[in-house]
């Protein structure tokens, strides 16, 4: 891959960290850009977009709580079932 030849492990671990952070920059900065955009460009204001969230998560949190309780009836009937 990289067929530099480098006079010290020093100066090879270096240019490492110099290789290693110009990637950490170049996602925190591509991240932020993309952040940007998608608020400049969001179909939605930021209250509505909240109230959307919080109507999703109250209804993933209803599904979860009649799942539990879908569980609980199984379980119940399949007792039952045993027993007779």
């Amino acid at each position: 891959m990289n067929k530099r030849i480098y006079y010290s492990q020093e100066a090879e671990q270096m240019a490492r960290r110099q290789m290693a952070m110009g990637m950490a920059m170049f996602i925190v900065i591509g991240g932020a850009l993309g952040a940007l955009i998608a608020l400049l460009l969001a179909p939605n204001s930021g209250a509505k977009t909240r109230r959307e969230l919080s109507k999703a998560f109250d209804s993933g949190h209803e599904t979860n709580n009649i799942l539990h309780k879908l569980e609980k009836e199984f379980a119940e009937l399949r007792e039952r079932v045993e027993n007779r």
